[in-house]
């Protein structure tokens, strides 16, 4: 791995935390008094999760060079995963 690549990774991985940071602020101030926790915490969930595949897509395609999470390599007898 090169530093370059280390130091993209690092960067998602700190885009992510903030990301985490600021959905949890919001689950805490905005979506409990509204909805109630069960429903926040769903709700925040979803949310983070959707946030992540959105950075993991934006970055992965254009600073990493990457397939966007395609299945590019399907199936898996093609990349040699697959073996007997």
């Amino acid at each position: 791995m090169t530093v370059s690549l280390a130091l993209k990774a690092l960067v998602i991985w700190v885009v992510i935390l903030m990301l985490a940071m600021a959905n949890g602020f919001l689950r805490e101030f905005v979506l409990m008094p509204r909805l109630g926790t069960p429903a926040a915490l769903v709700v925040s969930g979803m949310l983070l999760s959707a946030l992540i595949l959105g950075v993991t897509y934006l970055y992965g395609r254009r600073s990493l060079g990457l397939p966007a999470i395609g299945l590019d390599d399907w199936p898996p007898a093609a990349t040699g995963l697959c073996t007997r």
